[in-house]
């Protein structure tokens, strides 16, 4: 042999690195054993481990089709599952960018038959006076607000109005200036704000000076006193906050809030709830005529952050990239089977110079780790890739604000478990196959072994059984994907939005008390855009289509007796006659609104059909009186 020629009469130390040079360590080095020593020193295994590696790049670079679809194979599995497990991380796995987020809880009113509604103003500042199981409370709702300066163009801003502790029960601290200080929530104290990272960067140019000077809202001043870190309040919607002052005329049936707290330490949220539903029984035995049967409910803020909806939707996406990763290993495990069959001849010449079971499954899963590696990178890029596109195409605020979304080191590092998990599922079984090679049968049969054979065809059946079943299991799953997709697609939505362009515009209004400068401004707004070429038709709304607006407003039904504290609660629109017309939208039964039915004229409403059915299932609607509270006297049906 070539290695004795060249090793003769060598040292023996140096004919065996001769031999692992030349042989590519073919024979695992009985290091070991000789020494007595029951480990081989670190030198020597970095020298072995090096050769596998220069033996295995070497082996793949002879079978250079077989290493492209093994990486790409990979690269395509594990990229989808970096990419939907960075979406899984951020919202379910990470907890909520808040100190001890585990006792920020988050408070309802809870109606008859109900769990959850807003919260009144009075009935919030009972709980506040009389809870003692919170450190604080705070309510929370929001406004759209004009921002305008001295001959600039007004602009929106959307602002959150919280009570004053709102930001020390979530232990936010500010970038720049303070946040609000107890009594700016009272009437008189609220005109001042707090912008969001964002808004002061795109809105006010990222000016440190803003902090002190007084923006224009509505007609009126407010003095800018802080900004907020970056991060999470730049994903909310609004761009800033107010004070919550709760008005002298505030009612207990007006529901328009939500409220957050922390819990005291020690204190358990059963404890909470029972609580709140005392202090909840006490109200609606002091107000029965409005709050009779009400209660309140209690939950943590990570499961009002996080909806059952989007968990479950995370944890299926999830689970459906895992059965495609192991499609894959299954398919690969295939690959390596067929590819050991091949070596079979190659792996009992190996056997037959000294090499053991050990040094060929080493060998092998050393060739596997290369490949997943090479996936590994791979699918980095992808998942990078596939991680924008999924999250470009996500309508606006789906995803909690509070959820820190992205390919970050930990995503890396599910990235980097997920390929060493991915060479043991692929790699482990071909390997430990091909390592009970019989050599004098194989060498005898010219590399085609019986028993090994079926061994390996009963293995590699049993892959393809399972390859079958995740994909039977997979093509299910997206074909029922396909059909609902397919029914809301076809749903028939009650107006026809072909040609249908919308958009919306800034008022500066300052101060309008009777609405007669906002009525003949939204005229004068109509009658110019009717006047453009091609227009048919031109409407005002306060909502498109399919999205509510204002609070839920309780109503009752002329001639019905109802008690306040059970009167069913109804959103509506403003629009105006032409929307109907603009929209396609056909009538049931009656008619729609005309020009008759503006300002002065007796009040008047457009149901839907749900409405209908619900409400006034009994009657023709037509002709019937609802009154709305704290919007109008009464409103005349006049047509679903």
């Amino acid at each position: 042999m070539a290695v004795s020629r060249s090793t003769a009469g060598a040292e023996p130390a140096e004919s065996r690195r001769a031999r692992a040079n030349t042989a590519h360590d073919l024979i695992l080095p009985r290091e070991a054993e000789r020494t007595g020593e029951p480990f081989l020193p670190p030198r020597r295994l970095r020298g072995m481990l090096w050769a596998d590696v220069r033996l295995a790049v070497r082996s793949l670079r002879k079978s250079p089709a077989f290493t492209a679809v093994a990486v790409l194979t990979i690269g395509l599995s594990l990229g989808a599952n970096a990419a939907i497990f960075s979406f899984l991380d951020g919202v379910l796995l990470k907890p909520l960018p808040y100190p001890e987020p585990e006792r920020l809880v988050q408070l309802w009113e809870k109606p008859p038959g109900g769990t959850r509604n807003g919260i009144s103003a009075l009935n919030f500042q009972d709980w506040q006076k009389q809870a003692t199981s919170f450190t604080a409370m705070a309510a929370q709702t929001g406004k759209i607000v004009t921002q305008s300066s001295d001959g600039g163009e007004p602009r929106q801003l959307r602002l959150g109005l919280v009570s004053a502790p709102y930001f020390d029960i979530l232990g936010v601290r500010p970038a720049l200036g303070r946040l609000f200080v107890p009594g700016e929530d009272q009437p008189g104290n609220d005109h001042v704000i707090v912008l969001t990272q964002r808004a002061w960067r795109s809105e006010f140019g990222g000016d440190p000076g803003l902090v002190g000077r007084e923006v224009v809202l509505d007609g009126e001043r407010h003095t800018v006193v802080g900004v907020l870190p970056a991060g999470e309040f730049d994903r909310r919607w609004n761009d800033g906050f107010m004070p919550l002052a709760f008005p002298p005329d505030a009612v207990r049936n007006f529901h328009y809030m939500s409220a957050i707290a922390r819990l005291k330490p020690g204190v358990s949220l059963e404890q909470a709830q029972a609580e709140m539903s005392r202090i909840a029984g006490a109200i609606a035995e002091q107000y029965p005529a409005i709050k009779k049967d009400w209660g309140a409910t209690v939950d943590r803020l990570l499961d009002r952050v996080v909806g059952p909806q989007l968990r479950t939707s995370l944890v299926v996406l999830m689970a459906a990239v895992g059965a495609v990763l192991l499609i894959g290993c299954a398919n690969l495990a295939n690959l390596l089977l067929a590819r050991a069959t091949e070596r079979t001849r190659e792996t009992s010449i190996r056997i037959a110079l000294g090499a053991g079971r050990w040094r060929l499954v080493r060998q092998l899963l050393t060739e596997s780790l290369l490949l997943s590696c090479a996936g590994g990178l791979v699918g980095l890029a992808l998942g990078v890739a596939l991680f924008r596109g999924i999250r470009s195409q996500l309508p606006p605020f789906s995803l909690p604000a509070q959820a820190e979304v992205g390919i970050d080191p930990r995503v890396a590092g599910f990235l980097a478990l997920l390929t060493i998990l991915t060479t043991v599922l692929f790699g482990l079984a071909p390997a430990l196959q091909a390592s009970r090679c019989d050599p004098i049968e194989a060498l005898k049969e010219g590399g085609r072994s019986g028993s090994v054979g079926r061994r390996k065809a009963r293995l590699r059946n049993g892959l393809v059984v399972a390859q079958v079943a995740l994909a039977f299991v997979l093509v299910s799953g997206a074909g029922l994907l396909i059909r609902s997709f397919a029914r809301l697609t076809s749903v028939d939505a009650g107006f026809d939005a072909t040609n249908v362009v919308t958009m919306g515009f800034l008022l500066q209004m300052e101060k309008d008390t009777d609405g007669d400068r906002l009525t003949g401004y939204l005229g004068e707004a109509i009658e110019a855009a009717r006047a453009v070429p091609g227009v048919q038709e031109v409407a005002m709304t306060s909502a498109l289509p399919l999205q509510g607006w204002g609070f839920g407003m309780p109503f009752r039904i002329e001639g019905r007796a109802t008690e306040p504290s059970r009167r069913p609660a109804c959103y509506f629109k403003i629009v105006t006659p032409g929307y109907f017309r603009a929209l396609g939208m056909k009538l049931r039964k009656g008619r729609g609104l005309s020009e008759a039915d503006a300002r002065g004229a007796a009040p008047v409403l457009v149901a839907n059909e749900t409405f209908v059915r619900r409400f006034l299932s009994t009657k023709d609607p037509i002709g019937q009186h609802v009154m709305i509270e704290r919007i109008v006297t009464g409103k005349r049906e006049l047509g679903p």
